[in-house]
């Protein structure tokens, strides 16, 4: 009996060690461009974790979505013709792509803009290659954010003649009359919120909308834009963008419900050069990440400290656009 105790101490002590050594972990992936030898030699790129993965020369990578069983989908062009990979192999596109989600069905959603002619773009859907025009081409109109909820209900961000819109499942919803822009949407509880900007006494704030009602109009003094927004279950509202106030450079934040975080950049150039943020996303820990630029160079951030972006090499230029978190179990 003594044996017998002993053995089952042992094998919970193993099986403890295993659970420590296989905690949960999140996977951090970003999509952008890296430049090695000039603005000529742009190369779309993700990093997983802060290591780049290239893959294309003479291409950019403007959003990234990864599935729950490890499978790679980034939108972007290559020479500006659009395409979309998945686990590297290309698939071409009749336009230029600016986001992607993949359902749980495998059902891939992309917005973007196709061209009628070269200087008329024209908002695009895309789901599984289909393309769907969202409007007339005479507009001057485009999309920039995507979201699809688990009943593949499809909400797509979007500007029409200066104003911010949204389409649900190619209807378009018109949220103000006075001259914005909408960057990103998010659905959460039913409730539909937008981030972008909105001019007010000749600035640009940034802004965000609820069910189609202004709530926020953020920084009344700087003159600010919102790129991307998260909602948490408890509907606590994360924007990313960034903002100048006075005569200073262009800084990347955050805000939470309306209240404005800097993110850090480095010391020696935190008074001499800009930052942007363009995507935020939330894991179930609470943990924030943020994907965007400080002088010309992509970076990250995690609870708002910069974490290193491995360039591969001696770098000119790069950009860290889109962005996605994958759980590990």
């Amino acid at each position: 009996m003594k044996n017998s105790l002993i053995i089952i101490m042992i094998l919970c002590s193993l099986l403890s060690c295993k659970d420590d050594n296989q905690k949960a972990r999140d996977e951090v992936y970003i999509s952008g461009t890296l430049s090695q030898a000039g603005y000529n030699d742009v190369r779309a790129v993700y990093w997983k974790d802060g290591t780049s993965h290239v893959l294309n020369e003479n291409a950019i990578a403007n959003a990234i979505f990864v599935t729950s069983n490890g499978d790679i989908y980034v939108a972007g062009s290559i020479a500006g013709e659009g395409k979309y990979w998945r686990n590297d192999q290309e698939t071409s596109l009749d336009g230029k792509p600016n986001a992607i989600i993949v359902s749980s069905n495998g059902d891939v959603h992309i917005t973007g803009n196709g061209f009628t002619s070269p200087d008329t773009p024209e908002p695009t859907y895309w789901k599984n290659g289909t393309k769907t025009p969202l409007t007339d081409s005479k507009i001057n109109a485009s999309t920039s954010g995507l979201f699809v909820t688990e009943n593949e209900d499809v909400y797509i961000a979007g500007n029409y003649d200066n104003k911010a819109i949204y389409w649900k499942n190619q209807e378009i919803v018109h949220l103000t009359d006075s001259t914005s822009s909408a960057s990103a949407v998010f659905v959460v509880n039913s409730d539909i919120f937008v981030a972008g900007s909105i001019l007010k006494a000749n600035r640009y704030r940034a802004a965000y909308w609820k069910n189609n009602v202004l709530i926020s109009v953020l920084d009344t003094v700087a003159t600010s834009n919102s790129s991307s927004i998260y909602v948490t279950k408890n509907e606590d509202v994360y924007l990313a963008g960034w903002y100048v106030q006075g005569d200073t450079l262009q800084k990347a934040c955050i805000w939470k419900n309306g209240v404005r975080m800097v993110l850090q950049v480095p010391i020696e150039s935190s008074s001499a050069f800009s930052s942007r943020a363009n995507a935020i996303k939330l894991t179930d820990a609470g943990d924030i990440y943020v994907s965007g630029n400080i002088t010309g160079h992509a970076a990250y951030w995690k609870n708002g400290v910069r974490l290193i972006l491995n360039d591969d090499g001696e770098v000119h230029g790069s950009d860290a656009e889109g962005l996605t978190v994958r759980h590990m179990k």
